[in-house]
């Protein structure tokens, strides 16, 4: 891997001619920042970490991140949907682990064509959610 000096910092070459973009964003995070603040907290430390770990993974470079989005490049698209797909797997770990495993569970169960982000939803309103 090439690396080229930048304001006293080096960084990985990114790829060029044709890429494959990735941009990752939690659907539903300020509505969920507002009601479990700390759970949130604690799951955006492990989301990046986790996140960038599947990008890298499968050959990404992470270009830039806000809050808990994140926007890579890849040299080869299937590389981008395996990395999108593991992050989409994680994502759901995180809500299950960040709720509690039995409110995830009960909202998955109930709305099983629920998006994740319907299910953390419902989960946070559910009886005995944290």
């Amino acid at each position: 891997m090439t690396r080229r000096l930048c304001r006293e910092v080096l960084v990985p070459e990114l790829p060029s001619g044709t890429v494959t973009f990735l941009v990752t964003d939690v659907e539903g995070s300020t509505a969920l920042w507002e009601r479990q603040t700390d759970a949130m907290s604690v799951a955006l430390a492990r989301h990046d970490a986790l996140i960038r770990a599947a990008i890298v993974e499968h050959g990404g470079h992470v270009v830039k991140t806000m809050g808990d989005a994140f926007h890579a490049v890849f040299r080869d698209a299937s590389d981008a949907v395996a990395a999108e797909q593991e992050a989409h797997e994680v994502e759901l770990a995180l809500l299950g682990t960040s709720l509690g495993d039995d409110a995830f569970a009960a909202a998955w169960a109930e709305g099983k064509a629920m998006s994740y982000e319907q299910a953390a939803a419902y989960a946070l309103e559910a009886p005995g959610s944290a």
